[in-house]
């Protein structure tokens, strides 16, 4: 019978010989600059995506969710109250705090104003929306942008490249390499 952790253990042990021989092989500096290379694009890629995901959120996406959800609400309260029924009870609610303007419910009528259908497709596009939207879209940026630092930074590799060929330099990288 194949023992699977020892074939798994042997198979990870291979690949860091391997791994270690061929960074012996490049050398020092071209190692440290590959490794930056990696650590630059992930933190890069991880600022850069959460700020291009609430610019893409705002600018494209917000008002157009807000405007959907705003006319479904719409739709749903002239389907409960009828056609002129949430300005009907707008205007009812509006005489009501007339006449009991002496009990002062300003925060009584700012809370009901909260069901209005602009206020409530803005706080569902805010609460429901964004956060399914972010999750896409800055895992997409995220892996987008990591590629394209990953890009540059390769281009910087090549350019450290030709320091192996200085004749000090060059001695030092392959002994520090080995």
């Amino acid at each position: 019978m194949v023992n699977f952790a020892i074939l798994l253990d042997t198979l990870v042990l291979d690949l860091f010989i391997y791994f270690a021989i061929e960074t012996a092989r490049q050398g020092f500096i071209i190692n440290v600059v590959n490794s930056l290379r990696y650590i630059i694009a992930y933190f890069m890629a991880l600022n850069f995506s959460e700020r291009c995901t609430q610019y893409i959120y705002n600018n494209f996406i917000s008002g157009k969710a807000e405007a959907i959800i705003t006319a479904k609400l719409s739709d749903f309260y002239n389907t409960l109250l009828g056609a002129n029924g949430a300005k009907e009870l707008e205007g009812a609610a509006t005489k009501i705090k007339e006449q009991l303007s002496f009990l002062n419910l300003d925060k009584f009528w700012q809370s009901i104003d909260r069901f209005t259908a602009e206020s409530l497709s803005k706080n569902i596009a805010n609460t429901i929306v964004y956060p399914a939207v972010k999750c896409v879209v800055s895992t997409i940026l995220f892996f987008v942008i990591l590629k394209v630092c990953k890009i540059l930074a390769t281009r910087l590799l090549f350019a450290f490249k030709g320091i192996i060929r200085i004749p000090m330099v060059g001695g030092l990288n392959k002994s520090m390499g080995v």
